[in-house]
């Protein structure tokens, strides 16, 4: 029961990154949209590139766990 209520947790903190990344490149490209000049076309580029770095490390994150778990689990 513990260990389903831990993945439960997991999962929601999992999602909670992910949901502060889609938030961080939606300002990106809403930036970008709405942008008059220059500063805040990079600024809004920056805020995409965070987000789509934080949204690869947390799926590269999630496939290793996975990996991982799958591997004890099937170990010889």
């Amino acid at each position: 029961m513990e260990n389903g209520i831990e993945t439960i947790f997991s999962v929601l903190r999992g999602t909670k990154i992910l949901f502060l990344a889609l938030i961080s490149t939606l300002v990106g490209v809403f930036l970008i949209v709405k942008s008059d000049g220059p500063i805040f076309s990079g600024s809004g580029f920056i805020f995409i590139v965070i987000g789509v770095t934080i949204m690869i490390i947390n799926f590269k994150l999630r496939v290793s766990k996975i990996v991982r778990r799958v591997k004890t689990d099937y170990k010889d």
